[in-house]
């Protein structure tokens, strides 16, 4: 699975990764599946957010990318599932760029029951990270034709 996603990313010109994936469980044969795909693809910086204990190790978000990072900034959002919906919001290093880029990574709750709590969360703690230029990515398990896609389309 990592050999199939590593070529696809190989042949891209990706500068940056986020993922929600497992690590050192079962269903991934007990490997840290973010540190494994830095490493094939030789970028410089992976950072795995731990979520929950899942299959015998960990479920979480992950970053990985080709430049350092400055920061990372964890925000836990409002929700009552059992697995805790968080933001990872990386802040590259300076160098390279001539602006703050800061990458911000989630991965949304796929029950609709608080979605207007969650998304108001996740737009103002993304308003209090700095950075000049701002990308947003993650599961944010929604249609397209909700309202709620609506939202972060109209905001993104």
């Amino acid at each position: 699975m990592i050999f199939l996603v590593n070529n696809n990313i190989k042949g891209s010109s990706l500068d940056v990764q986020s993922a929600n994936n497992p690590r050192n469980t079962k269903r991934s044969k007990f490997r840290d599946v973010t540190q494994e795909m830095a490493q094939e693809l030789g970028y410089n910086y992976y950072y795995f957010q731990k979520v929950m204990d899942f299959d015998k190790g960990e479920y979480g978000i992950s970053f990985i990318s080709k430049y350092d990072v400055k920061i990372i900034y964890i925000h836990e959002l409002p929700g009552k599932s059992k697995e805790k919906r968080q933001v990872l919001a990386a802040k590259l290093s300076p160098g390279k760029f001539k602006r703050k880029i800061l990458v911000v990574n989630t991965h949304l709750d796929n029950k609709m029951d608080n979605k207007h709590e969650e998304l108001d969360d996740l737009f103002s703690v993304i308003n209090k990270f700095r950075g000049d230029v701002k990308f947003l990515c993650g599961d944010f398990n929604l249609l397209p034709t909700t309202e709620f896609y609506q939202k972060i389309a109209e905001n993104w």
